[in-house]
């Protein structure tokens, strides 16, 4: 089988390579997309102080409502502000053209009270 791509014959190399493309390997394995991301975690060795304290927080999530003394939740999460340095645009097809670009305008901590 000849491939006449580009003006010339591929050699073997290529033609393996068009052919995987086209039709795909029955026998590849899938790679994995994010390596680096642990899919397991693992309990920590929990002596008496760490489950006492543990127990402590559990206990307020199971506390009646009281008007006089509310449990208060409060998260904080720092966030990064960025500004768009070019403006995107339209072309006359439709296609939508945003540049990756951005200007760096600090740090912000969000603060969550409920």
């Amino acid at each position: 089988m000849e491939f006449a791509l580009f003006g010339g014959n591929l050699d073997c190399r290529w033609r393996n390579r068009i052919d995987l493309a086209r039709i795909g390997q029955t026998n590849a394995k899938k790679n994995e997309l994010k390596p680096w991301q642990v899919k397991e975690w693992i309990i920590p060795n929990a002596d008496a102080d760490y489950v006492c304290a543990m127990e402590e927080v559990l206990d307020v999530y199971e506390r009646k409502y009281d008007e006089n003394n509310p449990v208060v939740c409060l998260d904080e999460s720092p966030k990064q502000l960025i500004s768009q340095v070019r403006t995107g645009f339209t072309d006359l097809k439709g296609v939508v053209y945003e540049d990756y670009e951005y200007g760096r305008e600090g740090v912000v901590n969000l603060y969550l009270v409920c």
